[in-house]
């Protein structure tokens, strides 16, 4: 018995995309970006539920595009949320560098 798959081999595109995604990976865990992005996708996913939930689409609303251009600024304030949390705990963010200012 064999099994076929209908994947197409993988090409240079695939391989330069997933090369970008994982240093993209890398550099949200270096830089303590992790709550932003779960932030930022949570914003885009509420706002593909609600659209569909509303009906929004039957109603020709681009409601979808303007939550996508909204997300990344929540994501901004959610990460600023974040960062003076951590900073008033002394968590990563809030660390003092012991060479001073």
């Amino acid at each position: 018995m064999s099994t076929q798959s209908n994947l197409a081999p993988a090409n240079r595109f695939d391989y330069a995309a997933w090369v970008i995604f994982a240093l993209a990976l890398v550099a949200i865990l270096k830089w303590h970006l992790l709550p932003a992005l779960l932030a930022g996708l949570l914003v885009h996913e509420l706002a593909i539920i609600l659209a569909a939930r509303f009906g929004v689409q039957q109603l020709g609303l681009p409601v979808v595009q303007l939550a996508c251009e909204f997300a990344p600024q929540v994501q901004v304030a959610v990460h600023h949320l974040v960062h003076d949390a951590q900073h008033q705990v002394g968590g990563p963010a809030g660390q003092v560098d012991a060479s001073g200012p």
